[in-house]
């Protein structure tokens, strides 16, 4: 797995996407493959629209309390570089939420793992 756009720091139990955000895959063996990560929302329970390599696959709800999600790919993904996308409905500044936050960061979801297995 590769970082693309739309993702802060690193910290010790994940990374905080912003409202736009981007993995890339590199796949081995054509096939059916399942998305599977763990997150949360930031502020409230977040709307996220996923799209591989700009094909949309699904629109999910991720919740303030830290979810397993796997999603089945319904398209065959040949061999190469595949991007996911996730594009969250809105994001949110902590500074803009609590008095005496400095953080400026756009906020949408945390996310704790990320992968990309191959159906059996």
């Amino acid at each position: 797995m590769y970082l693309g756009i739309g993702w802060n720091n690193k910290e010790i139990d994940g990374r905080w996407a912003g409202n736009k955000s981007s993995v890339m895959f590199k796949v081995i063996k054509q096939g059916k493959y399942l998305l599977s990560f763990t997150a949360k929302a930031f502020y409230k329970d977040m709307p996220t629209s996923i799209y591989i390599d700009k094909k949309k696959v699904t629109k999910i709800i991720i919740p303030l309390s830290e979810k397993n999600f796997s999603i089945p790919v319904d398209l065959t993904l040949g061999e190469g570089l595949h991007t996911v996308h996730f594009l969250f409905d809105k994001s949110y500044r902590p500074s803009d939420l609590a008095i005496n936050i400095d953080d400026k960061r756009e906020l949408s979801a945390k996310f704790s793992q990320i992968s990309l297995d191959k159906q059996k």
